[in-house]
């Protein structure tokens, strides 16, 4: 039996692009930790406050489309991207930043999910390389489909989000909801929308992106 998320996620949403935009999803064949990094990085900072982002590893893509079946990983290979993932938390993105993580086993292979939702305390930075060669660190978003460096007008704006986010709620409400998922709470703000996920609000600028996370989580049952 795979290992489920919190908020119940199915896989084969993630799989066909179902109720979750290209923009927070992307898939890795392999383990490659840089490129990786950077992508939480940039789920973290949640730059259009979409909710955070997925990371399929196991899984190849072509023209933007994953394709099945997956290459899949070994047993070995997700224990020790999930320890190195814990050591890349501590100390190659500031703050400490570290993803949830489900394994699915999909037509006989073994896949690891990444989730990042939108961290608390943006922005977040991280190394450019972990090579040992460089300490230089920057700031990632999502630009559609990409992950890029923050810079200019992008860069300052990113910066301004350095209050942490409100939270709402208690955290012992997450319980509460991964067990009825129909309960959802939400509570208007003004112009901006809020959604509680698992004890986090997560911030959402327009009630159009709110109804994408509404479906979503509909969706994800």
């Amino acid at each position: 039996m795979p290992l489920k998320l919190p908020i119940n996620i199915n896989i084969n949403a993630l799989l066909h692009r179902r109720a979750v935009e290209s923009e927070r999803i992307e898939y890795k064949e392999g383990w490659n930790p840089e490129v990786i990094l950077h992508t939480l990085c940039a789920f973290a900072n949640d730059f259009h406050n979409l909710g955070g982002g997925y990371v399929v590893i196991g899984v190849t893509e072509k023209n933007g489309q994953p394709q099945l079946p997956p290459v899949g990983l070994m047993p070995s290979q997700i224990d020790a991207i999930q320890k190195e993932l814990l050591n890349l938390g501590h100390s190659a993105i500031a703050p400490h930043f570290h993803p949830l993580t489900a394994i699915y086993e999909i037509e006989g292979k073994t896949i690891l999910v990444l989730w990042a939702p939108g961290g608390e305390t943006r922005p977040y930075k991280a190394k450019t390389s972990l090579s040992g060669k460089k300490n230089d660190w920057a700031y990632y978003l999502r630009k559609q489909s990409s992950t890029v460096k923050a810079t200019g007008e992008n860069e300052r704006e990113l910066m301004s989000l350095a209050a942490p986010r409100k939270k709402l709620f208690p955290r012992t409400w997450g319980c509460c909801f991964s067990m009825n998922i129909q309960k959802r709470f939400s509570r208007p703000l003004k112009s901006t929308w809020c959604i509680f996920l698992m004890g986090q609000v997560v911030t959402v600028s327009r009630k159009k992106s709110f109804a994408v996370h509404w479906g979503e989580l509909h969706a994800m049952q």
